[in-house]
């Protein structure tokens, strides 16, 4: 009876230690109400990111609703516009753009499936025949 109860107990503290603990920052409430007034919608994923819907990329936001965006990407890891299609390769740049020096400085290869084989576009995938594995 005594070893099923340490058995027990060595149980219970496994599933304690296996508790996945999130390092990742929510939203932050500020940004989310500037970005809504954008017309923008954020939604977390799990277990890192964001994306954003309501944007169209080839239209610059303010600088403010940039500034938001750049911190919810520092916090969560990364953001993903989404319904962003028919982007040409130079208006994906521009987009790129909007963050750091607003400059581009690309130092990696560039993959066959690369839109106009652009050298600042990175393609990684899971699947060797759509991107660089990464």
């Amino acid at each position: 009876k005594a070893s099923s109860m340490v058995v027990k107990v060595m149980a219970q503290t496994l599933e304690k230690t296996r508790e996945p603990t999130s390092t990742v920052a929510p939203l932050n409430p500020d940004n989310v109400a500037l970005l809504e007034q954008e017309g923008l919608t954020l939604k977390p994923l799990d277990p890192i990111g964001v994306e954003i819907y309501g944007s169209d990329v080839r239209n610059q936001l303010p600088e403010p609703a940039i500034k938001a965006l750049e911190e919810e990407m520092a916090n969560r890891g990364f953001i993903v516009f989404k319904h962003q299609a028919g982007l040409s390769p130079d208006e994906l740049i521009e987009a790129c753009k909007w963050w750091g020096g607003r400059e581009i400085h690309s130092t990696h290869g560039v993959h066959p499936a690369t839109p106009g084989r652009n050298r600042h576009i990175f393609r990684c995938s899971n699947d060797g025949r759509q991107g660089i594995l990464g």
